[in-house]
């Protein structure tokens, strides 16, 4: 991945959370895999055991550099994986008012949160509806309605389309119908947002996650009352896998 955000609260929750996302996440690896790369890799397996008379029968099969580094597997697991999981991003308490935002990579897909003027906050792509510019390029900011600069396209904070320019005259033309792409979330009781990138319906949250928050929110102290105090952005090359090998 290219770059990865450590948010600090009251408590080292984000490191925890990083943790225990990486742990789920190399769980998951192989039921997503596709089957005829699997069958590859078990026939390389297979090779390299009735080639190798010496090998120790309680020796592993040693699995292909490739699938821990190269790139056709990393776009895999972006599809497979990342789309489909929930990833924590955010805490609700660093959305301060109405119009709050905050721009966010996802395993390469540009998202933001914001929160509403109904004090709910949603997730969307950040990529407008007309030409797939990027709506906001700011990493954090305040405003009820955010703009393309390309050709002055405006969404609210709910993602309905409120201003085109010039398409207001254009036969067909529907605004309830170019909102911008919502990504499906979920905040939890202590304020730690989750986004999960499906475009369809996600698996639910508290069937894929909410008991391994139960085990470790209590030692990392969280509650109703936890707030974000401080953040570092580090980037650089990382690979989730390798800490597993």
């Amino acid at each position: 991945m290219e770059s990865t955000d450590a948010d600090f609260l009251t408590s080292p929750a984000s490191l925890l959370v990083a943790l225990v996302t990486i742990i789920f996440l190399f769980n998951r690896v192989w039921p997503h895999l596709s089957q005829s790369k699997a069958d590859k890799i078990i026939e390389s397996i297979a090779s390299t055991s009735s080639n190798n008379s010496d090998l120790a029968v309680s020796k592993e099969p040693e699995i292909p550099e490739g699938w821990w580094s190269g790139r056709e597997v990393f776009e895999l697991e972006r599809r497979a994986l990342f789309s489909q999981t929930w990833v924590y991003l955010a805490h609700s308490s660093q959305f301060e008012k109405p119009g709050s935002y905050q721009s966010f990579d996802v395993a390469g897909f540009p998202v933001f949160l914001i929160r509403g003027k109904d004090d709910k906050i949603r997730a969307f792509h950040n990529v407008c509806r007309h030409r797939a510019y990027t709506i906001t390029r700011r990493e954090t900011g305040a405003s009820t309605i955010l703009g393309c600069r390309y050709h002055g396209w405006s969404y609210d904070t709910t993602g309905r389309l409120v201003k085109a320019p010039q398409f207001d005259d254009v036969p067909g033309f529907d605004k309830s119908q170019n909102s911008l792409f919502e990504v499906h979330t979920y905040a939890t009781d202590q304020g730690m947002i989750f986004v999960n990138l499906n475009s369809g319906e996600p698996a639910a949250f508290d069937s894929e996650m909410a008991l391994t928050l139960s085990e470790f929110v209590p030692i990392a102290g969280l509650d109703a009352k936890s707030t974000w105090v401080a953040g570092q952005t580090l980037s650089g090359d990382f690979n989730w896998k390798l800490g597993g090998k």
